[in-house]
């Protein structure tokens, strides 16, 4: 459990420093959501599961989980501190990122990407986002191998939050052993 816990924890850091390195943009779905938000988040549930070759669904546990952090969003910012999210239990480890703008720059505070549904248009999801997630993924699953634990992920979710006529977005993963 303890090295799990580690494993966890070193992918959750590698996320969000990853996080600060690119940036993402987002969507929403669920009991009421918008058809907006709804949209928005099956674009991104489309490249998650391409990037991670599955078909799935939003799974409602990282969904609830991305959409707490997107609570943390105040007049469209994000501090450094609060742009990531876990949950762990003994068997399972739930991470979310808030997708942020200028995520390169070293900065306490970002700007949160959003989409408004008046001007949105085609809805165009950062890929590189998507595949850091992916990449930091199949890190800590590696390491986890290597030490004789299996982890795998079982989930992967998107979760929206409209503010304001602007709808917010995180991305998220289920990792569980």
């Amino acid at each position: 459990m303890k090295m799990f816990k580690r494993f966890a924890a070193a992918f959750l850091a590698g996320v969000m420093a990853l996080a600060m390195l690119t940036a993402c943009g987002g969507g929403a779905g669920g009991p009421g959501e918008s058809e907006f938000e709804k949209k928005v988040q099956d674009v991104y549930m489309a490249a998650l599961n391409k990037e991670y070759g599955t078909e799935w669904s939003n799974n409602s546990e990282v969904k609830e989980l991305a959409t707490e952090a997107l609570n943390k969003i105040a007049d469209g910012k994000i501090a450094l501190t609060a742009i990531a999210a876990k949950k762990e239990t003994e068997k399972n480890y739930v991470g979310a990122i808030v997708c942020a703008e200028n995520a390169k720059q070293n900065a306490e505070v970002y700007t949160a990407v959003y989409y408004e549904e008046t001007t949105a248009g085609t809805i165009t999801v950062n890929s590189d986002m998507v595949e850091l997630m992916k990449t930091a993924t199949d890190l800590v699953i590696k390491i986890s191998e290597q030490n004789g634990t299996k982890i795998e992920v079982t989930g992967l979710g998107v979760g929206t939050k409209t503010v304001g006529g602007k709808t917010y977005v995180a991305i998220g993963y289920k990792l569980s052993k």
